[in-house]
Parts: C-alpha cells; structure tokens; sequence
C-alpha cells in the first residue's frame, strides 16, 4: 500500500476514534492497534499526534466545507429543500462528535480549537447569511430580517448551545440540540409555521 493510501486510512480511522472518545483519552497504541498496524509505521506516517489531529481536522473541514456550499450554493431546488439539506448535513456533522470532544480539545490544544471556532464562524458567515437572504427574498423569512443580524444571532445560539456545559445541563446530544436550536429560530423567523 503506497504512503497516500496509508495515510488516508490513518486519517480516516483515527478521525472515527478521536471524535468518539476524545483527543487526550485517544492513544496513538489504541490508533495503531486499531488499523492493525505497528506504532512505528504510524509514527513515520505521523510524527505526533498533534500532527494526526491537525490532518484530521483539516479533513474534516474540507468535507464540511465542500458539503456546506453544495448545499447552499449549487442546490437549485426550492428554498425550504435546501435549507433542509443544510440542517441534516450540519446535523450529521455534528452527530460525528462524541460529548466531550469539543471539550476536550479546548482544554488540551486551545489552539487547534481557537481555528476550529475560526472555521465554522466563517462558514456561518459565509453560507448562512447567503440562506438568509435568499429565505427573504423567497418569502420564507419576513422582509425586516436583517441577513447579518440573524447569522450574528444564529452563530451566537449555536455557540452557546453547542458547549459541553450546556449539552450536559441539557442532557442532550450535539447532533439533537441543534436541530432544536435551527427548529426554534426557524420557527420564530418563518412566514409559515412548519
């Protein structure tokens, strides 16, 4: 198997392993014997696992990413198809993460998390506000909808939500808080009830 191919499924494995339990709790031996691979062939693969997270993570984000702005920009359907499109897969995203994971790489690597809460505030900028103006001018949303304002106000719920504190207050998990958090604020901005 040649080095790309390898790596991939490092990534791949690594990324079902470290998102379910958690960077600190992931050891690279639980990673190698889970690929049934050496420690050594994953160590000249991955010099750290710094290293494996930073390349999951950058992964990650380009599926995202590339899934976000499919849906946003290139789905063509009708405005309420597409803004469900966007929900399931951001639900879906979500739903990747175990329950403490953001919590966890927080505490253990506060930079790899500061560029993680870079990344989706920029896509909410960026995707987001697009949907929200295109929810206006179908007459989905109500016309005194300011597009920045609500993706302002949609980013700051999520935020607040989507933290360990307020999942574990909740007991709930990320993938269902929010769906209830884009289920409230859809409702409270929607000309129909849905």
């Amino acid at each position: 198997m040649d080095r790309v191919r390898i790596r991939e499924k490092i990534v791949t494995k690594s990324t079902e392993i470290i998102l379910r339990d958690g960077y600190s709790k992931t050891t690279m031996d639980a990673i190698a014997s889970a690929l049934g691979m050496s420690k050594k062939t994953l160590y000249q693969v991955f010099p750290s696992k710094r290293d494996l997270l930073k390349s999951i993570l950058a992964t990650w984000q380009k599926e995202v990413e590339a899934g976000i702005e499919d849906a946003v920009f290139r789905n063509k359907g009708p405005f309420r198809a597409k803004w469900v499109s966007v929900v399931e897969f951001t639900a879906s995203q979500y739903g990747r993460f175990g329950a403490g994971f953001v919590e966890d790489l927080h505490k253990t690597d506060p930079e790899t998390y500061q560029v993680l809460d870079r990344f989706r505030t920029g896509l909410v900028h960026k995707c987001f506000r697009v949907l929200a103006e295109e929810g206006i001018a179908s007459g989905v949303f109500r016309k005194e909808i300011d597009p920045a304002f609500l993706s302002e106000v949609y980013l700051a719920i999520v935020q607040a939500t989507l933290n360990p504190a307020t999942l574990d207050r909740l007991n709930t998990t990320p993938e269902k808080a929010y769906r209830d958090v884009v289920s409230l604020l859809l409702d409270g901005i929607s000309v129909e009830r849905t």
